[in-house]
């Protein structure tokens, strides 16, 4: 997991990734994608940030432009991709493992996670909702999940 202080802001964590994060950096880099949108705060979000893709995931050298006229720190892409960074900080590889799994097995992202850690709910807005948990909340949670399924 990367622990860069500008994550996700600045997109140079990738430099410290695995090769599949690497190769991300360096095609946005090429493309100059973050350049030419720099006026509008553009932010990387999906599984390579969070180094749960499979290579027929998300960034499969194809890039996606998503745009909507609000800030990006205020979209639910990145509210969902900023609650599954803390919850993997706090969970570790074990986790990320098993998320790549169901992905592999075909299964979107936010409703791999609410299958690992047990959500209630539509897991989009269940993560939501989590998005604006304490710390405290979300290890009492996340150690309540861990006791179900173990």
């Amino acid at each position: 997991m990367m622990q860069s202080p500008h994550f996700p802001y600045d997109y140079d964590y990738l430099l410290e990734g695995n090769v599949d994060q690497r190769h991300a950096h360096a095609a946005l880099k090429q493309l100059s994608i973050f350049s030419l949108l720099s006026d509008y705060s553009p932010i990387l979000v999906g599984t390579v940030p969070l180094d749960i893709h499979i290579h027929a995931s998300d960034l499969s050298w194809s890039i996606e432009i998503f745009a909507q006229p609000i800030p990006t720190s205020r979209q639910n892409g990145f509210k969902h991709m900023m609650i599954e960074h803390r919850i993997l900080k706090l969970r570790g590889e074990s986790d990320k493992e098993q998320l790549r799994k169901l992905k592999s097995a075909g299964w979107k992202t936010e409703p791999a996670f609410a299958m690992v850690y047990k959500l209630e709910g539509d897991p989009y807005e269940t993560l939501l909702d989590m998005y604006n948990w304490s710390n405290e909340q979300l290890e009492a949670f996340l150690k309540n999940a861990l006791c179900q399924n173990g």
